[in-house]
């Protein structure tokens, strides 16, 4: 089927209608980190190669179509008036402050504070540049002269506001400073929104959103060829979106499988419980077991506490037979002494008792 005709029935406001200054999508460049491979509809930073024409930017589907447009009654303007407060120290402490912490949170090796970037000298400007810019575009070569390649690159970024060669000779000077620092805050907000689009882009769909997330994704990439009739790049879009759909299906069969695999395991292990006996009866016998011990036990210290009085009961008597015997003993001490006193006051002597024996 012609590739053409399967979005004839678009309305000539949908064909010229302009794309969006803010990103719609990201890729990622790594496993680490997000990198924005394109950004409002924008040619890639870096020289491309000669020969099959590139894709140039995933976050507008539009990027690269030259639109129709009208010049009827177009009126000449002058250079955009900034809205934004660049002149307010409020407004100026916050892009600083997020600057800092987008610039911390990235790897920016060089030391940064909010002191510095007050009133920062052309190398520190020059260094943040260059990084934020690699950010939004990995392959980009190493900047020449900042003067005349900053301003070519941000109008590359479709920065709405025009960035003079003469405020890039004195970067820190009072007046402009402010408006290089809310361009440079501009290019951050971009990369913020850009990785929180792409955390959102990752969330979990169920069955139907994907679906409707994938045939978006695919319109939004293979549109601007359809208008341009580069049926190379169509091509590449369709094999792309077909080995992402094969790998997702090649994911869930793996997926299927392990869990196949840990439900075979769950089974088994409950097959096993089954046959073994039951815990529970085993932990009744036990308890069985355990109270009828526990009744021995009491039986036993019931006889012994019985047996224990019985004892102290005997004790009791033998420390009252003690206590009499003693008694008699201190009586039989005191008649035995008595006695020998008796004995000691005669005046009969052995001989005299020897004698008299033999007399009878």
């Amino acid at each position: 089927m012609n590739r053409r005709q399967t979005l004839a029935g678009l309305s000539p406001a949908q064909l010229n209608s302009r794309a969006s200054f803010g990103p719609s999508r990201i890729t990622k460049e790594g496993k680490n980190s997000k990198k924005i491979t394109a950004l409002i509809s924008r040619q890639s930073l870096a020289t491309k190669p000669a020969g099959n024409p590139q894709p140039t930017s995933r976050l507008s589907p539009l990027s690269g179509v030259q639109r129709r447009s009208s010049t009827y009654g177009k009126k000449t303007t002058g250079p955009k008036q900034d809205p934004r407060p660049v002149s307010d120290k409020g407004y100026q402490h916050d892009c600083i402050r997020q600057l800092i912490e987008y610039l911390s949170t990235h790897g920016y090796e060089h030391p940064v504070s909010p002191k510095t970037l007050t009133s920062p000298m052309s190398k520190d400007v020059f260094s943040i540049v260059q990084f934020l810019l690699k950010q939004v575009d990995p392959h980009m070569k190493p900047l020449g002269k900042m003067e005349e390649d900053v301003p070519q690159l941000f109008k590359h970024l479709k920065y709405p506001f025009q960035i003079s060669k003469s405020a890039l000779f004195a970067v820190g000077s009072p007046h402009t400073w402010p408006g290089l620092l809310a361009a440079m805050n501009w290019v951050v907000e971009i990369l913020n929104y850009a990785e929180k689009a792409e955390e959102a882009r990752t969330d979990v769909f169920d069955d139907k959103q994907r679906s409707e997330h994938d045939f978006f994704e695919y319109v939004a990439k293979s549109y601007k060829y359809f208008l341009a009739g580069d049926d190379y790049q169509s091509q590449a879009v369709d094999d792309e979106i077909a080995q992402e759909a094969e790998d997702r299906a090649e994911q869930v069969r793996q997926r299927n499988q392990q869990l196949q695999q840990a439900n075979e395991e769950l089974q088994a292990r409950l097959e096993a419980l089954r046959s073994q006996p039951s815990a529970l009866l085993q932990a009744q016998a036990k308890q069985e077991e355990h109270v009828r011990d526990r009744d021995k036990f009491r039986t036993l210290i019931d006889n012994l506490q019985s047996h224990k009085q019985s004892l102290q009961r005997k004790l009791q008597e033998r420390k009252a037979e003690v206590e009499s015997k003693q008694e008699q003993l201190a009586s039989t001490l005191l008649e035995s002494d008595a006695m020998r006193a008796v004995i000691a006051g005669q005046t009969v002597n052995k001989d005299d008792v020897v004698r008299m024996n033999q007399e009878k």
